[in-house]
């Protein structure tokens, strides 16, 4: 490899590690059902389906329904496993950063004139700070569900991890020195974490039925769960003028066991499902409790850095896009906003169905994106171990960047699922188009 060959790769690990460096962190420590779809729900959405295990989990009332009338209890045999990637619209924006350091590090590299340069880049960097942005998600989760006949109804409990990493440019103008004859820019790569550990038990029990000849019977359940949440948050400001290519993992591994902030709460879920003859119909109502977790300041305290330091530099930019500039917030709270979810599952037969589910107000995830899901889907369930069980869905989602995907799944020898999801915008990373949506989820369930 030539010299300039392994600047190159060096830029890339800059930009690559800066995006992707703290999920490898994150994702070792195990995920709650919050932000993220587990198992087959990631086709059918958090619907009332009760071939999905995980239904119960987004809504209490379905535990009732997860345990078949001769079985005692149902479980997922390991822990689900579901990764999503999300871009922003990037459209090549890797290689202009890897050009615009190199250009910051040596001005003779710069193939064209001063002016045409800072025009360039002081063009593209607002559009970078629009859209340069990627999130990773992982998650784990494992449910429990008991039918209990002393209680009346059913138990259940879970355990998950949520990791969820995002990157994103703070862009700033990029000027020239005429007396030093350099490049600057306050342009900086900005990350944000959070790793969710969550405990929860529930419990579910019909309390209404309905029973007639015709279409109107039916039988009403409602449920309730209580979970212990332990919050991991971080958010970083690295300044790219500053960032050395033999360094970056050790400055992000560094500032994130520094800036990381450990919360405490307890987050409570209740729900209701009426069960009738051809339809289903239930509502959620998440973090009816509102609780909140603090993220760790950034931008404050700067003289307490060594000068010219690492941390001293990333410190004072991060000033500068609290306070010059504002595209942060020095000191930040997350709050798990109540939000009620609507679903609605059709019967056109014992084993087809139509699923379809909607938040009714939008929310913030761990890294502050905005969510609002529309899903539907139809799956069949063979109920053969030989015949895999297929599914498709599609999934909008109204605020934020309104992106659309389709999704498809089998159950595999009744027990093994796997669903792929599949975003229909796309963008341009390295000349090729990548939808900017992908992701993929396990399960190994118990089935009836």
């Amino acid at each position: 490899m030539s010299i300039s060959q392994q600047k190159k790769y060096g830029q890339r690990k800059v930009i690559f590690f800066a995006l992707t460096g703290l999920l490898g962190l994150a994702v070792p420590s195990l995920a709650g059902q919050s932000y993220v779809l587990n198992g087959a729900a990631l086709t059918t959405g958090p619907g009332s389906s009760e071939y999905s295990l995980h239904a119960g989990s987004f809504n209490p009332a379905m535990s009732s329904m997860m345990v078949d009338e001769d079985e005692k209890w149902r479980l997922g045999y390991l822990p689900s496993l579901t990764i999503n990637i999300e871009f922003g619209d990037v459209q090549n924006f890797a290689d202009d950063l890897e050009d615009l350091i190199d250009i910051i590090d040596d001005p003779s590299l710069a193939t064209d004139s001063v002016d045409e340069t800072l025009a360039r880049f002081n063009n593209l960097l607002p559009i970078m700070g629009e859209e340069g942005y990627i999130k990773n998600t992982a998650s784990l989760h494992l449910p429990l569900f008991v039918k209990s006949d002393f209680l009346g109804g059913s138990l259940q409990a879970d355990f998950g991890y949520v990791a969820q990493v995002s990157g994103r440019i703070l862009d700033d103008v990029l000027i020239f020195n005429q007396q030093n004859e350099t490049f600057s820019t306050n342009t900086s790569l900005y990350l944000k974490s959070g790793q969710q550990t969550a405990f929860g038990l529930g419990y579910s029990r019909p309390v209404f039925e309905k029973s007639s000849e015709d279409s109107s019977s039916g039988q009403l359940f409602v449920g309730a769960k209580i979970s212990a949440i332990k919050l991991d948050l971080s958010k970083q400001v690295f300044w790219l003028e500053g960032i050395q290519n033999d360094e970056i993992e050790d400055i992000i591994r560094d500032e994130y066991d520094k800036n990381m902030v450990s919360n405490s709460g307890i987050n409570i879920d209740i729900g209701a499902v009426w069960d009738a003859n051809r339809y289903r119909v239930g509502l959620t109502l998440s973090h009816i409790n509102k609780p909140e977790f603090d993220f760790n300041s950034v931008g404050l305290n700067c003289e307490q850095e060594i000068a010219g330091s690492t941390a001293a530099d990333n410190c004072n930019v991060a000033q500068y896009f609290v306070e010059i500039k504002p595209k942060l917030k020095a000191k930040e709270i997350h709050e798990m906003t109540p939000v009620a979810t609507a679903d609605l599952l059709f019967k056109l037969s014992k084993k087809w169905h139509i699923t379809s589910s909607m938040d009714l107000a939008s929310y913030n995830d761990i890294v502050g994106f905005d969510n609002q899901y529309f899903h539907l889907a139809t799956h069949y369930e063979t109920g053969s171990v030989w015949i895999p069980s297929p599914r498709i869905g599609y999934t909008k989602n109204l605020a934020g960047e309104k992106l659309t995907s389709l999704s498809a799944g089998f159950t595999f020898f009744n027990v093994f699922n796997l669903d792929i999801n599949y975003g229909q915008e796309t963008t341009v990373v390295d000349g090729d188009k990548f939808p900017r949506v992908l992701g993929v989820a396990l399960s190994f369930d118990e089935k009836f």
